[in-house]
């Protein structure tokens, strides 16, 4: 038996729907746009400021993610990465950490080192 359910990492492997589902559960986000033009992106960033870019799938550790300050750094990106993302308002934080739990059957909890 698989723990979490292929549907629960499926929702999470993709960046749009894990971010439909923080929304879901009431849990606070950034505002963010699942786009479809480039018009559509500089809409958002218009409205919204500084803003993140990230690949819906397969981004991880910075692969993927680029900041957006105005329009015009658009241009420095290739099609091919406005391509399957999303953008998010950019949020002011000092330092991001990330940490790996797990939990057996049993109860039994292993936190990994950050």
């Amino acid at each position: 038996k698989l723990q979490p359910s292929v549907s629960a990492i499926e929702v999470f492997r993709d960046r749009k729907t894990q971010k439909e589902a923080l929304l879901a559960a009431k849990i606070p986000t950034s505002p963010f746009l699942s786009f479809d033009s480039k018009n559509q992106l500089i809409d958002f960033l218009n409205q919204n400021g500084s803003s993140v870019v990230k690949k819906r799938t397969h981004g991880y550790d910075g692969f993927g993610t680029f900041f957006v300050k105005k329009a015009n750094d658009l241009d420095q990106q290739t099609p091919r990465i406005l391509d399957n993302a999303i953008v998010e308002k950019a949020v002011s934080f000092r330092r991001e950490l990330a940490i790996t739990a797990v939990r057996d059957q049993q109860g039994c909890t292993l936190w990994l080192p950050l």
